[in-house]
């Protein structure tokens, strides 16, 4: 049978607004806020919720350095030109030369001086790069690991409609940490993947820099490593979904490790609903798509604070709850099993209670044989009808 993948956004909905509205408490927006914090940290949508983080995310990758600023232009009055001067002499250019006596340095000349500066610039400082190294490494692990924790401890709040962090990060520790070296098994076979890549790369491409020029090999083997590179991202980033929404939720109801987890969503959910699925991420991405609209104009409206992180999170939790019920109550088509939203009723409290009196203690039973009072009427010793 099929899957709803619009029902639940009414469903889920709902349930946020019952949630973080009625009534609207502080202290519970805080605590929430930072396990929604927590369960985002490290990510790039998640530094200050200027915006939502789409279907699972992709690995964040450092950021490209920028291109080298071109040396500006000679300014008026230019240089002469060569050409036959007043007796007829050839006058010499005045243009800056390159190394090689040409007037102007080649692209392939270009990159082989920036390699070179580079390997000098990295042998002449490995003093201080070898050991920000180790500790940009070294907090990446830590982040990981209170991410994982978040995660849990977000789902668990949202689940049971309530703001905790203290019991939920003890009693959630072991699946947290399962998810943990998952999540960091997938990091490093990412840097792996990378290293290979830029290994190949550099082999290829290898006779085209000492001989100073770049064939039609060496580009095309760059193309490659590009699309294999955008490939395994999308995979990546696809795995990670699968295990955000429904591992993450499998290993909570049933405390178990991640393993049995994959185990019981490729046995019991997959089979039949493989279109459902794809259908599910297919709104994850238009949903994600508009709170990111909606929540880059928030933040426009609201300037630094949107983006200051925790704060920003606890400003837009109503859209992480609003993410994290949806997937939450599409799950909960498959079956009771897989039914972990618990509603609160709220308790219903008059402006003036009323206390009610204890009902009256029932008269004793006097023992069979004792007189009756003074002033009772004797008891019926009509003898018995004859049949």
């Amino acid at each position: 049978m099929a899957k709803s993948v619009t029902e639940p956004i009414s469903f889920a909905f709902e349930r946020t607004t019952r949630m973080l509205f009625k009534p609207f408490n502080l202290t519970k927006w805080l605590i929430l806020g930072f396990a929604a914090w927590l369960a985002q940290l490290g990510d790039r949508q998640g530094g200050g919720g200027g915006n939502i983080q789409l279907p699972g995310g992709f690995p964040r990758m450092p950021a490209p350095a920028p291109p080298p600023i071109p040396a500006p232009m000679p300014t008026p009055p230019f240089p002469p030109m060569p050409g036959p001067g007043p007796s007829g002499t050839p006058m010499p250019s005045t243009w800056p030369t390159s190394p090689t006596g040409r007037t102007r340095s080649t692209p392939q000349e270009e990159i082989a001086a920036f390699l070179a500066q580079a390997k000098q610039f990295i042998l002449a400082n490995l003093y201080w790069i070898v050991p920000v190294a180790i500790l940009a490494l070294i907090i990446g692990i830590v982040v990981l690991w209170l991410r994982a924790r978040g995660k849990f401890m977000f789902l668990d709040g949202v689940a049971n409609d309530r703001a905790a962090i203290v019991e939920p990060w003890k009693r959630l520790a072991p699946q947290a940490n399962s998810f943990f070296r998952f999540q960091l098994l997938l990091g490093v076979l990412l840097l792996l993947w990378i290293a290979a890549l830029g290994v190949a790369l550099f082999g290829i491409a290898l006779p085209d820099f000492r001989a100073q020029s770049i064939s039609g090999g060496t580009i095309a083997a760059i193309a490659v490593a590009g699309m294999l590179f955008v490939l395994v991202m999308l995979l990546l980033g696809f795995i990670n979904a699968l295990a955000d929404d429904f591992l993450v939720p499998i290993m909570y109801v049933r405390e178990t490790s991640l393993v049995p987890a994959w185990r019981e969503f490729r046995q019991q959910i997959v089979p039949g609903n493989v279109g459902s699925i794809v259908l599910f991420y297919g709104m994850r991405i238009v949903l994600g798509i508009a709170t990111a609209v909606l929540m880059g104009m928030m933040g426009c409206l609201l300037c630094f604070i949107a983006v200051l992180p925790y704060l920003g999170t606890v400003l837009f939790l109503p859209i992480y709850v609003f993410h994290r019920n949806y997937v939450l109550y599409f799950l909960r088509q498959f079956g009771p099993d897989y039914n972990l939203i618990v509603d609160r009723v709220p308790e219903m409290m008059s402006a003036f209670p009323v206390i009610m009196p204890p009902p009256p203690p029932a008269p004793p039973v006097p023992p069979e044989g004792t007189p009756p009072p003074d002033g009772a009427p004797p008891p019926d010793q009509s003898p018995p009808p004859v049949t």
